[in-house]
């Protein structure tokens, strides 16, 4: 009998990253976020900036039917 292969999955998401999709993620540092979808950055904005962030809610929408 051979031995079970390693199953190779993804590695989890780092703390200061909240997972949205497989292609959209919210990354959030030192007062500063950035909307990353598929590896790149497409909105950053500081995070006590309500319209800011009221933008990015919007079209993070947009960003989820790529």
């Amino acid at each position: 009998m051979s031995a079970q292969q390693a199953l190779a999955l993804p590695l989890p998401a780092a703390s200061n990253t909240v997972v949205i999709n497989a292609r959209c993620s919210l990354r959030i540092a030192a007062g500063q976020r950035v909307i990353v979808v598929a590896g790149l950055p497409v909105h950053h904005y500081r995070a006590e900036d309500a319209v800011a962030e009221a933008y990015a809610m919007v079209m993070r929408t947009s960003y989820l039917r790529w």
